[in-house]
Parts: C-alpha cells; sequence; structure tokens
C-alpha cells in the first residue's frame, strides 16, 4: 500500500532507483495474499500483535505525543499537500457572525468589520423538537410572539468603522448549528467568525453548537476566546506553513492594515532539528516577512520541545495571538488539541482559524448531515403539506 500511495504522489526526496515492472498488481497481490494469512497465524501470534498495538498506543500517548513533531501524515500525502502552503488564501468578503450571547456579540462584529466587506448578523432562536418551524415563522411575523431584541438593537447601534454592509436575520430552527450551517450555504459565506464557548468539564460534547460547527461547515471558521482590547497594538501568529497557519496569517494581515497593528510571527521547531532544517524554515520567513510591505512585521525562530508552552510564554505580551487549527483527525473535539490548550490557557484574547480539508471525517460527517437534513426536510414537508 505504501508504494502505490508514493507512487501516486509526489513526495519530496523520494526517488526510488528501483521500479517494480508489474506495478500495481505485484503490490495488489502482496495487501491481498497478507490479509488472506492473517488468519492461519493462529490466536496466540494474533492477540500478541493486537497487544503490542495497544502497548505502542499507549507508550505514543503516554511519552511520545509532545515530542513526535512530524513534517506530515498520511492524510496530507493522500492530499499531495506535504509541502508547504505557498498561495494566498482566497480574500474575506461576506462574514457570518452567528451571536448568542450578548457579551460577546460587540467583540465577534469587531471583528467581522476589520475582516470582511459584509457582515451578516445571525440571531438563532430554538423552537422545540414538538413545534412545528412554520407555525413560529408565522407567528412571529404577525407579531404574536414576543422577541428578544437587545442583538438586533446592538447590532444597529454598534459604529461599524469601514462602512461595511450590514444586514440582520432572525432564523428558526430545532437546532442552533443546523441553521448556521444553511446560512452560511445560502449567503455564500466566506468565513463564520464564532465566539468561544467551554465544554463540560473533562470531556467535550459533540452536541455543542461550536463542534456541530466546526464538523459540518464547509466555511472557513475563526473562533474567538476573550475580549478583544479598544485598540489592537501587537498581533502574534503562530506560524507553521500549513494551511489553517497561512489562513490564520492572512487574517491577521487585514486586521494589522485597518487598526494599525504590528506583526511578530513565531515558528517553533524542535531544538534537535537538523541544523540545515533550521536554516531552511528561517530563509522562509525572511521571505514571507519581505512579502509584506506595507505593515510592521518581524519573525522569530523559537527552539522549544514543548509548542503549547512557546506559544504561551510569547502571547502574555501580545494583544491578541492568532492560531491555525491543526486539523488532526479523526478525533472527539473538533479542534486540535494544541488549539484547545492555549485557548484555555491563554490569559489573552485568542483567535483560532480553521478550514476544513477534502479528505477528513469532517467531509465525510458533512455530506452525511447535508443528506439527513435533506431527508429530515422532505419528511417535515411531506406531514405538513399546507
Amino acid at each position: 500500500m505504501a508504494v502505490i500511495i508514493l507512487r501516486k504522489r509526489t513526495l519530496p526526496g523520494y526517488e526510488p532507483t528501483f521500479r517494480d515492472p508489474f506495478y500495481p498488481f505485484t503490490q495488489i497481490f502482496g495487501v491481498v495474499g497478507s490479509i488472506l494469512l492473517l488468519p492461519l497465524l493462529g490466536g496466540l501470534p494474533l492477540l500478541f500483535t493486537v497487544l503490542m498495538i495497544f502497548a505502542g498506543a499507549g507508550w505514543y500517548m503516554y511519552y511520545g505525543k509532545d515530542k513526535a513533531m512530524p513534517a506530515y501524515n498520511l492524510f496530507d500525502l493522500l492530499e499531495n499537500n506535504v509541502e508547504r502552503v505557498s498561495v494566498e488564501p482566497v480574500s474575506v468578503g461576506r462574514v457570518l457572525v452567528p451571536v448568542s450571547n450578548p457579551g460577546h456579540e460587540r467583540d465577534l462584529l469587531k471583528l467581522a468589520d476589520f475582516l470582511g466587506s459584509e457582515i451578516i448578523c445571525l440571531h438563532i432562536i430554538e423552537v422545540p423538537r414538538q413545534t412545528t418551524l412554520m407555525v413560529v415563522q408565522e407567528a412571529y411575523h404577525e407579531k404574536q410572539i414576543e422577541m428578544d431584541c437587545r442583538f438586533q438593537e446592538d447590532f444597529e447601534q454598534y459604529p461599524a468603522k469601514f462602512g461595511n454592509k450590514r444586514e440582520f436575520i432572525i432564523a428558526f430552527d430545532h437546532k442552533i448549528s443546523n441553521s448556521i450551517i444553511e446560512q452560511a450555504e445560502i449567503e455564500h459565506a466566506d468565513i463564520i467568525i464564532m465566539g468561544w464557548h467551554e465544554s463540560k468539564r473533562f470531556k467535550y460534547s459533540l452536541g455543542d453548537v461550536t463542534n456541530d460547527v466546526l464538523l459540518s461547515s464547509k466555511s472557513q471558521i475563526a473562533l474567538l476566546k476573550g475580549h478583544l482590547p479598544d485598540s489592537l497594538k501587537k498581533i502574534l501568529v503562530a506560524y507553521n506553513g500549513k494551511q489553517n497557519s497561512v489562513h490564520g496569517l492572512y487574517l491577521a494581515k487585514k486586521l494589522a492594515a485597518n487598526t494599525g497593528a504590528s506583526i511578530r510571527i513565531i515558528s517553533i521547531i524542535s531544538p534537535d532539528e537538523d541544523p540545515d532544517k533550521k536554516a531552511i524554515i528561517t530563509e522562509e520567513l525572511d521571505g514571507l516577512v519581505k512579502k509584506i510591505t506595507s505593515i510592521p512585521v518581524s519573525f522569530k525562530l523559537l527552539e522549544r520541545y514543548s509548542i503549547e508552552d512557546a506559544i504561551l510564554e510569547v502571547s502574555n505580551g501580545y494583544d491578541l495571538t492568532i492560531i491555525g487549527d491543526s486539523s488532526e483527525r479523526f478525533k472527539i473535539s473538533l479542534l486540535g488539541t494544541l488549539s484547545q490548550r492555549i485557548a484555555r490557557h491563554s490569559r489573552k484574547p485568542v483567535m483560532i482559524v480553521k478550514k476544513s480539508k477534502p479528505i477528513s471525517k469532517e467531509s465525510l460527517n458533512y455530506l452525511l448531515k447535508k443528506s439527513g437534513r435533506k431527508i429530515y426536510a422532505r419528511i417535515r414537508k411531506e406531514k405538513d403539506p399546507d
């Protein structure tokens, strides 16, 4: 399987001197033959193999997880995305801001005002399952139900600095996350800006609105934890060259251009890293800084074993820290462990940037949930023909 994958993808430095003339039939025969031979091993060897797998996984979780700093993983290879992203991200125009917390609304609107050209503020009213959405919508339009107008009043009174086009939408749904995802598609939102909501203690609940949106949305997402200061003067960007950190740097440049803030880019590598690799990363960061001419920007390459501690240590001196999510797959929470830890322990505001990738658990769940919503809507329509 490894030979087939490597032959189909362009991995830097992979230049084999021998090529199998019967490719891929030799490899397919080897895979199928190995699977057929497994039952013939016997119960004891199979049990030993399973125990070794669990022992290896346990040792990785206990010892190796915080020390391993791989340049890419199997999914990056499948996507042919093992090299660092060099293209400029798609520009942000339409920004969707779901609001549910009055204390956080102004921070989200301020962020949207700095980043986008059109702001769509979405207030969702959750409707009990036993009540049809049509009944509630009719009651709302006929003014037969009282509404909480605080969000709309704050939105209309918010002093937008850049004269962006603005719209306030009230939506009704049985599930808040479904409405956010659907409105993002309807409005063709380039980015969804949400506030950070803590999950249940000691565990992460997939029922949380934030996690549901992260699970299914195809739009870029920015999660803000904390409150923005009255003026942004210094922005810290944790950069590793991957897609989410590239988008994070792009958003940082927009924020800096509209606020007059300076940008500090940091990249963390292991002290045991090869000197040639350090030189390559330093040269890349230097080239990145030279391309940004209209904004005060600098970079620092830090040598630390703990990425989390390095970012938290440096972030104390900055008004806002921007990090790209790790894009790990097949995990309980839809944010990477590093992003969660930094957001939880940082004393200053943190913005986490995440963009879904094509081969991932997120995309599979997106397709399944989208199909499920369509089937549910069709059934509901058949039940309520009027």
